[in-house]
């Protein structure tokens, strides 16, 4: 394929180009320690269930070259078992009552002032 400037594209230049650019092939990207320690999550699982603690499987996947901690592994599975505190609205708190101003308060002046008036 000859090379055109900018100036010289042509509609089937460009589409010469998009053909090729759909030939090339999917190119693998790295995946990120969670996304893999999410794509084993079933065997994770498994594992969990034959007896092995977080940090052994941890060790086991550290030593096939995915550096992780247990406490991540828990927590990348969602075996975190994080509480979820539910919380009262706040309309659901009975009102408290303004308390009295005591006896030669600013506020209770101010009342005996209007009062005197």
């Amino acid at each position: 394929m000859a090379k055109n400037t900018t100036s010289q594209l042509t509609a089937e230049t460009v589409q010469e180009i998009g053909n090729a650019l759909d030939r090339l092939e999917e190119k693998p990207r790295p995946l990120s320690v969670r996304e893999a320690v999410v794509l084993l999550k079933p065997k994770i699982a498994a594992l969990r269930a034959r007896g092995y603690s977080f940090d052994e499987i941890a060790a086991e996947l550290t030593r096939h070259g995915l550096k992780i901690t247990g406490g991540s592994v828990k927590v990348y599975t969602g075996s975190g078992g994080a509480k979820k505190t539910i919380r009262k609205s706040r309309t659901d708190k009975p009102a408290t009552p303004a308390p009295e101003a005591a006896p030669g308060s600013a506020v209770n002046n101010k009342e005996n002032a209007a009062q005197t008036e």
